[in-house]
């Protein structure tokens, strides 16, 4: 018969000493918030004099010998500083990478304010030149310094950090996702996730680094990639795939994303096999209509408006946006504009925030001979860009150009070749996906800016 397991016994808590580590934290706070009081009001021995007060309340305080150590340096004091730090480093061994550790995560996973930048990539190169054995917190310095926009020190110090890492630890990975999330799409604007188009390099840099500490992880890969789609990014977007591609791991959304590039670029047999390999092992109505709607859009690059047609309009799809929006476009480009403008408007909807599909609608109008209208919608589209939703693009290069052919079709020539030169005459990659979405006199448009150029 087995004997009962006794429960262990409860861990005694001796309050003297609980009470007596409270009093010395409460106190010895008390005097390091009066000494920092005192440095910012220039009385610096009274400061000192605090400093050393909090620290003999409690001799393991690492931020009261930080802020005493930096503080003698910077009033020359340096035989006094160097006296300080070692006896730092005897009672709190690595205090200083530790708070200025503590520091740098205080003020970019905190929230801190864009005016703090200059003392934050301060604390940040400090931070990465000291912890020179301590991997996990000197990418902590690099992503400090990539917050603050500094992204060739960031990178360089992210790219020696992460040689001497091995494994990143999970709340690292998180870290960077997280912030790099918050510098992509900061604030809420009419209920949506708004775009910051100030902090986009910086946020696909963290992003790109956060994809590198953990390449097997198909979500983190499939947000990174989706800020680059939607940034018309293709070339990055591949890269970026072919750097971490999972084999049997690579999800149906990362293959969707991949796809969504060739077809930017109009690499129309890369996108093809890419989609109908991934559509059998999906389920989700959106995602396959997604699908779907790219196969035909690489159909209808090739040419075949017959197999384009024939993917659109697979019985099995339930959802039916992406696919309803391209047979729309078919229809506009065989003359039917009236048809194709009432099946463009069915799919947006469906997905109102696609904003970039006015551009769609703006075309139809054109081609009933709206022009004026047309200019309107694409105006309408860049203002809902220019505070930055999710989805769209400030340079969107589809609303660009529809607002181009717009001006042009109003017979204002210069203006709208200002506009192609400007947002796409640098983007001629994107030039060839763009094509099969437009009727025959939006090519003649583009044939003649390209021969301008």
């Amino acid at each position: 018969m087995s004997q009962a397991v006794e429960a262990p016994a409860p861990a005694v808590i001796d309050y003297d000493v609980w009470r007596r580590r409270v009093r010395q934290d409460t106190f010895a706070r008390y005097h390091l918030g009066m000494a920092d009081a005192l440095r910012t009001a220039g009385t610096p021995e009274e400061a000192i004099a605090a400093y050393r007060r909090a620290i003999a309340e409690m001799p393991d305080l690492k931020e009261a010998y930080f802020n005493l150590v930096d503080f003698l340096r910077e009033n020359g004091r340096d035989r006094e500083a160097e006296e300080t730090h070692q006896a730092a480093l005897a009672a709190c061994p690595g205090y200083d990478v530790d708070t200025l550790l503590e520091l740098c995560k205080a003020e970019i996973l905190q929230r801190g304010k864009d005016n703090e930048w200059p003392r934050l990539a301060k604390t940040a190169s400090r931070l990465v030149d000291l912890a020179v054995n301590d991997s996990v917190a000197a990418a902590y310095g690099a992503l400090s310094l990539l917050y603050v926009g500094d992204l060739e020190k960031g990178l360089t110090a992210f790219a020696a950090a992460r040689e001497r890492l091995g494994e990143a630890p999970e709340n690292l990975v998180a870290d960077y996702t997280e912030v790099a999330r918050r510098r992509l799409w900061e604030t809420e604007w009419h209920g949506r996730i708004t775009w910051r188009d100030d902090t986009l390099s910086t946020g696909l840099a963290m992003l790109d680094c956060a994809r590198k500490l953990a390449p097997r992880n198909d979500a983190l890969l499939s947000t990174h990639l989706s800020v680059l789609l939607f940034q018309y990014r293709p070339k990055e977007l591949l890269k970026a795939a072919a750097e971490t591609y999972n084999g049997p791991a690579w999800s149906p959304t990362s293959a969707l994303f991949t796809a969504q590039a060739y077809l930017q670029l109009g690499c129309w047999d890369d996108a093809g096999a890419e989609l109908q390999a991934a559509l059998p092992s999906t389920t989700d109505a959106v995602m396959q209509d997604f699908m779907l709607s790219g196969i035909a859009y690489a159909r209808l690059g090739k040419g075949d408006i017959a197999g384009a047609l024939e993917a659109v309009t697979t019985p099995a799809n339930s959802f039916a946006a992406h696919t309803t929006r391209l047979q729309g476009l078919i229809l506009l480009g065989q003359g039917r504009p009236a048809e194709a403008l009432s099946m463009i408007a069915a799919a947006q909807a469906k997905l109102p925030m696609l904003e970039g599909w006015t551009a769609d609608i703006a075309l139809c109008h054109q081609a009933q001979g709206d022009c004026q209208k047309a200019e309107s919608l694409c105006r309408q589209a860049l203002a809902a860009a220019g505070v930055k939703t999710r989805y769209l693009s400030v340079d969107d290069p589809w609303i660009h150009l529809s607002l181009a052919l717009a001006l042009d079709g109003q017979g204002r020539t210069r203006e709208a070749d200002e506009i192609f030169r400007n947002k796409l005459g640098t983007r001629s990659d994107l030039i060839p996906g763009l094509l099969p979405l437009l009727p025959a006199w939006g090519h003649g448009f583009i044939n003649r800016n390209l021969q301008q150029d």
